[in-house]
């Protein structure tokens, strides 16, 4: 494997992630209203992005790829494993009560709590071992912790 050699790169629209070597290197952008994300480690690569109203947070490890996204009013959380894939979605006001999204248990592992109170985004918990915290205050986003061993602002 030798060399190591990663690459970001932002073509047409279509935003792409390589990774050839068992280490890879990772370059920042931050181009017109797109914002990016990522930690550059042997364990995973993370990518957040905003383009025209989606938002999505990418894993990329050897555990799971995850994905979020908010598409015309329609939220969902998606985890690709081995062990499951959990979906959460807000349509016409249902899996709504008194400010908090929804609570959802779809395997023995795993539970997410999604909430939204008084203008704080999302606290969630995806695993055992992950927790993630988004915020949406005065403008700002962060992802502030993603593992046990990440941490990205």
């Amino acid at each position: 494997m030798g060399v190591v050699i990663g690459l970001r790169a932002y073509i047409s629209g279509l935003w792409r992630i390589y990774r050839d070597s068992s280490g890879y290197i990772g370059i920042p952008a931050q181009i017109s209203v797109f914002e990016h994300r990522y930690r550059d480690s042997s364990a995973h690569i993370g990518f957040r992005s905003k383009i025209s109203g989606f938002r999505a947070i990418y894993r990329d490890s050897e555990q799971y790829i995850g994905l979020r996204a908010q598409i015309s009013g329609f939220r969902a959380v998606y985890r690709d494993s081995s062990i499951y894939i959990g979906i959460q979605s807000n349509i016409s006001g249902f899996e709504q009560y008194i400010g908090i999204r929804a609570i959802y248990r779809d395997s023995e592992q795993y539970i997410g709590i999604q909430s939204n109170i008084s203008g704080f985004g999302h606290r969630y918990r995806d695993s055992e071992q992950y927790i993630g915290i988004r915020a949406y205050i005065s403008g700002f986003r962060a992802i502030y912790r993603d593992s046990e061993q990440y941490i990205g602002l």
